[in-house]
């Protein structure tokens, strides 16, 4: 542990940032589910629409705080902005419940807004407090939690829509947790000890902090590799259970169980590849899990053109699960690990604001494709491929500062 920090201390932070992560990946997922119904109740006429309704206006509140509150996060700290950006977020997560079609989009940016500092600042916090051997393992176990919220996100929404015919109500039920999460991140949380130790308080600006990180041309390309991994993540994620609903005729509780499959599977990747990560060096844990990541979604792709049977989309959307997520469990680290050792917040800022930016102009691109080209709804797997094959060439010209080649152990 960095700085004195116990590793009893350690342990209650990550237990706290998990908790959190978790919640707020439930509280925002909800709509991945219900989206077709959504799109109804809405009067949202067209997949643009959809999209930029549903999802874009909460991308776009959400890179705004990640990055200012990253930044900040350098100055003044990261306690006080995980714990509140959590309990904010549960005031427009129960406003969902009173929407109408004109406020839902206000609503939803505000949401993105709310939370947006808690990831970066969260990742920020740990990369304090974890030395290099074990960094990928701590963020891997973190990021965890979010996979696990989207699934329990994804299983809420679906039963209660079967229910009681309410998509509202999927979103509403995740304040009190959201709240009580919150109340415990203060509790638990401690505060980094990079920023207490800092004798003088970082003083140039924002924009200044900004252009001093990129001018690491490794960092602009880990943040490139980020930008193009969440537009992939982010379009399956958001687009998957509305596809495979259209194409299969499937239920909403069905598309819920169907997503956690490959989420249980994606749980298992980003646990696989942190411990590979730190064991043998961000770069080639970032390889193996493109490539994989390619092979297996070219067989998802074929299965639903093809017009297979259901059956076969769940060891293929697993194995998409288990690679796509196990890149998370070293592409952030290697952001951290390419910055200044106290511009951590800032990098990770960046990454979210970059790598949101990217990944949310996914979505639209798929959707006018979808409605207005002959690939149809299957654009909804063909433009994240293409940015997945993107990944391959970045990740090998990457630079890993902690390993200085393959299977060498970390520098001190």
């Amino acid at each position: 542990m960095i700085e004195g920090k116990s590793n009893r201390s350690s342990a209650y932070i990550l237990l706290a940032c998990w908790l959190g992560w978790l919640i707020t990946a439930s509280g925002r997922q909800v709509s991945d589910i219900v989206k077709n119904e959504m799109e109804v109740a809405l009067g949202l006429t067209s997949r643009l629409q959809v999209s930029i309704v549903i999802d874009l206006s909460f991308w776009v509140g959400y890179i705004i705080t990640a990055l200012v509150l990253g930044i900040i996060s350098d100055r003044i700290g990261r306690k006080r902005i995980i714990y509140i950006s959590l309990i904010l977020f549960s005031i427009p997560t129960g406003l969902i419940f009173l929407s109408t079609p004109t406020t839902f989009i206000i609503i939803r940016f505000f949401q993105g807004l709310a939370v947006g500092g808690f990831f970066p600042v969260a990742v920020a916090l740990l990369g304090d407090i974890h030395e290099v051997k074990e960094r990928s393992k701590a963020v891997a176990r973190f990021v965890s939690g979010g996979v696990f919220g989207a699934i329990i996100g994804w299983l809420v929404a679906g039963i209660i829509y079967d229910a009681v015919g309410s998509w509202q109500m999927g979103f509403v039920i995740f304040v009190p947790p959201i709240i009580t999460i919150g109340l415990v991140n203060y509790f638990l949380i401690e505060e980094s000890p990079k920023v207490i130790g800092l004798k003088e308080k970082p003083s140039v600006s924002a924009i200044e902090t900004i252009k001093s990180l990129l001018k690491n041309r490794f960092l602009i390309i880990a943040l490139l590799f980020c930008g193009l991994d969440l537009f992939t993540l982010w379009l399956v994620d958001d687009w998957i259970p509305y596809y495979v609903k259209e194409i299969f005729l499937i239920s909403s509780t069905e598309a819920a169980i169907f997503r956690a499959a490959s989420a249980f599977a994606g749980i298992i990747g980003i646990l696989f590849f942190g411990y590979y990560s730190d064991k043998f060096g961000r770069r080639r844990s970032l390889i193996i899990a493109v490539i994989g990541g390619l092979a297996s979604t070219i067989s998802l792709l074929l299965v639903s053109v093809l017009k297979l049977s259901f059956i076969y989309m769940y060891p293929l959307s697993a194995a998409v699960g288990f690679f796509a997520l196990g890149e998370f469990a070293a592409i952030y680290v290697l952001v951290m690990e390419n910055a200044p050792d106290n511009r951590y917040g800032a990098a990770m800022g960046l990454c979210i604001f970059i790598g949101n930016a990217i990944a949310l102009t996914g979505g639209p691109l798929a959707a006018v494709l979808s409605d207005y080209t002959l690939l149809g709804l299957h654009a909804f797997l063909i433009v994240p491929l293409i940015a997945l094959a993107l990944r391959l060439p970045l990740s090998l010209i990457a630079k890993d500062p902690a390993f200085i080649s393959f299977g060498e152990k970390p520098t001190k």
